[in-house]
């Protein structure tokens, strides 16, 4: 288990690990992986509102299906649905998802995100299990996320999980570990 910092080397075979993991998803005919998201924010008076959703995506070559939370969307090449299940409403349009890439946040958050904030996170790639982690931590207020962690297969850097943390207002509560 090894831990990088934010120094140029280190963060740049961290990225070589990312566009790999993106490169792969991007090309993949069929994939399937888990997204698990944690959201805190800061309402009146100190006090703290949370949520956490887990989706699952699966795409087939230009067919995608994914649900999170209450929305389920599915694509294929004609149309796209977007199912709002707490709603019991359907929405169908002929636009689609043009490149997977735009579901998954890391092409952005590579670009972005560690070009403005890579002093910020704490960078560490450990091995779990059967999995390689790419964990971005930190407790910089200004930054998007708290926490961003990709769990993938080491030799195939095919993507597994996602799990990204998200704060809204000042201060994470302290009573709340948002590190389980």
């Amino acid at each position: 288990s090894s831990h990088l910092h934010a120094q140029a080397p280190n963060l740049d075979s961290v990225k070589q690990e990312l566009y790999k993991i993106n490169k792969r998803f991007d090309s993949s005919a069929y994939l399937g992986f888990d997204v698990h998201i944690r959201y805190f924010s800061d309402t009146a008076y100190g006090k703290y509102d949370y949520e956490e959703m887990t989706g699952k995506y699966i795409l087939n070559e230009k067919n995608i299906w994914y649900k999170m939370g209450d929305l389920e969307y599915v694509q294929n090449d004609s149309f796209a649905y977007d199912i709002y299940h707490d709603e019991k409403t359907l929405v169908m349009t002929r636009d689609s998802i043009s490149s997977k890439s735009s579901l998954f946040p890391l092409k952005e958050f590579v670009d972005s995100m560690l070009t403005w904030y890579a002093a910020s996170y704490t960078i560490s790639l450990r091995d779990e299990d059967d999995y390689r982690v790419i964990e971005f931590t930190t407790e910089d207020t200004l930054a998007p996320y708290r926490r961003f962690a990709i769990y993938y297969e080491p030799t195939t850097y095919y993507p597994d999980k996602f799990e990204m943390y998200f704060i809204e207002g000042n201060q994470i509560p302290s009573s709340v570990d948002y590190l389980e």
